[in-house]
């Protein structure tokens, strides 16, 4: 789900029998979406979504009968034990376990802002060597002195000569890059430097990197759909849980949130989407276009979304003014005025029913 745009995407191999089955229940056009009567219909689905959900439940109680257990030194007990009847600062250890556990980025340092572009080749015949290339610039907070900046990163070649850390304050120290340490089990890249980062103080982070396009559904991933005869590719994402650092380097931490710029680069006859509003499209040349989009909310980096694509679209409005698009191949197009028209109406009902207008000029599904 895109957080910024709601768009109903017709066409993708994978979801082809689930939207095809969803087409032939919005056909019959039995339930006003407002109203919500609780007909057969409804019924049987509700009683559906509650059977896969207490299955669900079911499956992960008792799929895998072990115990979870964390392994930890005579000091580390002693400092847990004290703590158990002060709950706050009991969190706080066994968190910073964790951290020292190298299963998290210890958080002396905090993303603000990044700046992102992307730029997918997936234009050729053979699969086998679409890739991805991008550029990100990350503006940090420092919480503590560091002299290093753990990023999450899975599957991405940084460009080392591209990696430059600069001060927002020009009286500080300029801390130079000297090192970069990766470390693929745990999906880290540490970059070193030559000064120690200031509590405090903000700076600003930029490299180049470049990735494998693949069919793994992670990350920025590679899809494709049958169009006469012929494979049709589009790039594609799926950050949730922890996949966004495999299309970026990031901290690829739920609550180490930031606000996103994200431009995309596509061919002249192609599109894209994110999550926010399309600002501007700028001719980059060689039949290329950057796609620019509006500054996100603060937000999880799992929560970032983008497509390109040959997809087209067709737009509506809500009646609290949200703009809402049903995208899909061309040869479904048609099939795109039915979703539209349940859209229109289900985010209108949602916003009355809880009483809270939903904040963006626009929502994507997909």
């Amino acid at each position: 789900m895109f957080s910024g745009d709601k768009s109903f995407v017709y066409g993708s191999s994978t979801h082809n029998q689930r939207i095809d089955d969803d087409y032939e229940i919005c056909k019959e056009e039995t339930v006003d979406l407002p109203d919500m009567p609780c007909d057969d219909t409804v019924y049987e689905l509700c009683c559906l979504l509650m059977e896969e959900a207490v299955g669900v439940g079911l499956i992960v109680h008792f799929v895998e009968n072990r115990q979870i257990q964390c392994e930890l030194s005579p000091d580390q007990k002693t400092e847990i034990s004290s703590l158990k009847s002060d709950k706050p600062n009991l969190t706080g250890a066994c968190k910073k376990l964790a951290i020292d556990g190298n299963n998290q980025i210890c958080e002396t340092i905090t993303p603000i802002q990044y700046d992102l572009e992307l730029q997918p080749n997936l234009y050729g015949s053979d699969p086998e060597i679409f890739n991805f290339e991008g550029f990100v610039r990350i503006k940090l907070q420092c919480v503590e002195k560091a002299r290093n900046i753990t990023l999450n990163s899975n599957k991405l070649l940084i460009d080392v000569d591209s990696i430059v850390v600069v001060p927002d304050d020009g009286n500080v120290p300029n801390p130079k890059y000297t090192d970069l340490t990766t470390d693929a089990a745990r999906q880290f890249a540490v970059i070193s430097l030559d000064n120690e980062l200031i509590p405090g103080k903000t700076y600003t982070l930029e490299m180049k990197f470049s990735g494998p396009l693949k069919t793994d559904l992670k990350g920025l991933y590679l899809s494709s759909y049958q169009e006469a005869g012929t494979t049709r590719y589009l790039a594609t994402t799926q950050f949730q849980p922890t996949d966004a650092r495999k299309a970026f380097p990031c901290f690829d931490e739920p609550d180490m949130k930031a606000v996103f710029n994200i431009t995309l680069i596509r061919k002249q006859d192609w599109t894209s989407i994110s999550n926010m509003e399309l600002i501007s499209s700028k001719d980059r040349g060689n039949g290329m276009v950057a796609d620019s989009y509006s500054l996100t909310p603060r937000m999880s980096t799992y929560l970032v979304a983008f497509v390109v694509s040959q997809f087209t679209y067709r737009t509506n409005i809500t009646n609290s003014n949200i703009r809402e698009r049903a995208w899909a191949r061309p040869e479904s197009f048609s099939e795109t005025e039915i979703a539209l028209d349940a859209g229109v109406k289900i985010l209108p009902f949602y916003e009355d029913l809880f009483g809270i207008k939903f904040p963006l000029k626009k929502q994507v599904v997909r």
